[in-house]
């Protein structure tokens, strides 16, 4: 490791010479620990640092214009191992949701959440275009299941039949009145999602922010901008302009 990467890795997080070890050594690191406290843990085949790393140090979700305030709603879809939804629930004295399908990834939201004394409601289910069940893809990078068999790089077959809920009925379900802040990265979902949600519902959402995957999603990042432009968003990207993944963010405020 460079000395430039050990710098900032030490500057981030309290345990930086384990993930340095680690990472010489060509290994995910299962645990992290970051310098204001944090403690996270992951499954065997998802890299807790990557995930850490995307919400804290890197604030991929969080750029300027779209900070978490101290009374903003928040659902993050997508919880992985719940790296984002700690980040929000230490910044906000709103309710935070955390949607995660995969039940080792979701068993793993409620232990990090625990850990660091957040309260988060934890929802084990795909947020999607209809409310019942559907079919997981199961995939060895335990951070890249999704509801789609394409993924950037190759076919998944393993499946396994999970619970699946609109944005709509879970507003409903869980008495959101409105979203202050919603958090996609859902591995191509986000055409499901935000396509078949009404405009009734996109209107209770004030800040949209995820990252895309082209490759995947029923509508790529060019027709959801257009939709969320179109329910009165404004929006901005965050991609090299090639790659099938990038970042989108979308706000009613000027």
């Amino acid at each position: 490791m460079s000395w430039g990467r050990a710098f900032r890795y030490a500057r981030r997080y309290r345990n930086w010479r384990e993930l340095r070890d680690l990472r010489d050594a060509g290994q995910k690191p299962r645990r992290v620990v970051t310098r204001s406290g944090e403690v996270f843990e992951s499954p065997n085949n998802v890299n807790a640092l990557r995930s850490v790393a995307a919400g804290f140090a890197k604030q991929a979700y969080t750029p300027r214009g779209f900070a978490i305030g101290a009374d903003d709603l928040v659902v993050d879809v997508g919880a992985n191992i719940g790296a984002f939804s700690v980040y929000a629930a230490k910044r906000t004295r709103n309710r935070v949701f955390a949607i995660e399908p995969f039940g080792e990834n979701a068993a793993f939201v409620r232990k990090n959440v625990a850990a660091n004394d957040c309260h988060v409601t934890v929802i084990e289910a795909a947020l999607a275009d209809h409310d019942g069940s559907t079919q997981l893809y199961v995939s060895p990078n335990g951070t890249m299941h999704q509801l789609f068999e394409r993924t950037e790089d190759d076919q998944l077959t393993e499946t396994m039949e999970i619970q699946s809920l609109s944005l709509g009925t879970l507003m409903e379900k869980y008495a959101i009145d409105s979203i202050d802040f919603l958090k996609l990265d859902c591995e191509g979902s986000e055409g499901l999602i935000l396509g078949s949600a009404p405009p009734s519902t996109l209107d209770r959402i004030r800040r949209i922010s995820m990252e895309f995957h082209d490759y995947a999603s029923p509508l790529k990042h060019d027709e959801l901008v257009q939709l969320l432009q179109q329910a009165g968003f404004e929006t901005r990207l965050n991609w090299d302009g090639k790659s099938a993944c990038g970042y989108l963010y979308a706000s009613r405020e000027k």
